[in-house]
């Protein structure tokens, strides 16, 4: 019997249900809110001494203030020692589209977020990887849980690992993508 990826399909006894990619896209985000649920309340989900809170939120807002200004992307800084290259100088994701997100909201509030982002990315893009290696819905289902909720993904945010979560985002979507 053939496969079908959405629908009624037998699995080995079990029943995929209607839309599974809207029902895993459910639980991921119900998953992710119940972890990062201090974001909901505004809170800055970086501790003290991460190198986010450091250096990153400053780096981040002068990109910030310069793109929101009209000024495009700063090529140099002045601020540190007699001046340094920014973009040569590696200064976070300032290509990466979450960027954009700086562009529309305040920097603190935009670092935060991106974090919930990525952890229900990385569950949803594994959930599509396994699916489309013919793992069963509920396999698929609990092994993208298994990613974004195990300690090597969901653990990034406290010491503002943000670099790494993207990376670790971009895995099952190359792999997703590969395979398909």
């Amino acid at each position: 019997m053939a496969r079908h990826p959405e629908g009624n399909a037998a699995e080995g006894g079990a029943t995929v249900p209607p839309r599974a990619t809207v029902w895993a896209s459910l639980v991921y985000a119900i998953a992710t809110l119940l972890l990062s649920y201090p974001a909901l309340g505004g809170a800055f989900l970086l501790n003290l001494r991460s190198d986010q809170y450091k250096a990153g939120y400053a780096f981040r807002e002068f990109a910030a203030e310069r793109l929101r200004s009209g000024r495009g992307f700063p090529q140099w800084n002045p601020f540190i020692e007699g001046g340094l290259p920014y973009i040569a100088a590696m200064h976070g994701d300032i290509f990466y589209p979450t960027f954009l997100l700086r562009m529309i909201m305040p920097t603190d509030l935009a670092m935060t977020w991106e974090f919930p982002i990525h952890v229900f990315l990385c569950g949803l893009f594994t959930y599509l990887f396994l699916r489309a290696w013919n793992f069963g819905f509920y396999g698929a289902l609990i092994g993208g849980l298994a990613y974004m909720l195990g300690g090597s993904i969901a653990g990034y945010a406290g010491p503002g690992h943000d670099g790494k979560l993207f990376v670790s985002t971009m895995l099952p979507l190359g792999s997703w993508l590969r395979s398909r």
